[in-house]
């Protein structure tokens, strides 16, 4: 055999192949994104819960009968718990230094300023007297939207 059908050739254009889809494949990895470090920080943190819940259901899934083999664990459950244990380790550990840099009291400052900023929306368009509201339709609305949000809140 000689040319392209040469196994060596054959091996070699299989491993071109590859390495360019990886070439391909790697060109958007480490793409410059821009983003504030607590969103980044609660992505990492909620990919880290997502994974911990499919890995958690991949280990249930396992049937006990090929859990052990020969009287041990079998290396394909084995590795798939040790997956598991090390993505929860990892879910800690994000969890941990998304507590210590103070992202949830950053999320609560955002919300409350958006919450402040869609009650300023509300108040403005009642108020606008384009409108026609009368006061007395003004601080009826107020009143309703006053009930509602503290029904939500109740919930």
């Amino acid at each position: 055999m000689h040319g392209a059908a040469a196994p060596q050739v054959k091996a070699r254009a299989e491993q071109q192949v590859a390495a360019d889809r990886v070439r391909s494949a790697a060109a958007n990895l480490g793409s410059s994104v821009e983003m504030p470090p607590e969103e980044a920080l609660l992505g990492q943190l909620h990919e880290a819960v997502g994974n911990v819940a499919f890995l958690r259901r991949m280990v249930q899934q396992v049937d006990l009968g090929d859990l052990v083999s020969s009287g041990a664990v079998s290396s394909q459950a084995r590795s798939m718990i040790d997956v598991y244990n090390k993505e929860r380790d990892r879910l800690v550990k994000i969890a941990a230094v998304c507590l210590s840099s103070g992202v949830q009291d950053r999320i609560v400052r955002l919300a409350e300023r958006h919450g402040e900023a869609i009650a300023h929306a509300v108040m403005s368009t009642l108020q606008d007297r384009a409108l026609g509201l009368s006061d007395v339709q003004i601080q009826t609305a107020k009143a309703g939207i006053a009930a509602n949000l503290r029904a939500m809140d109740s919930q």
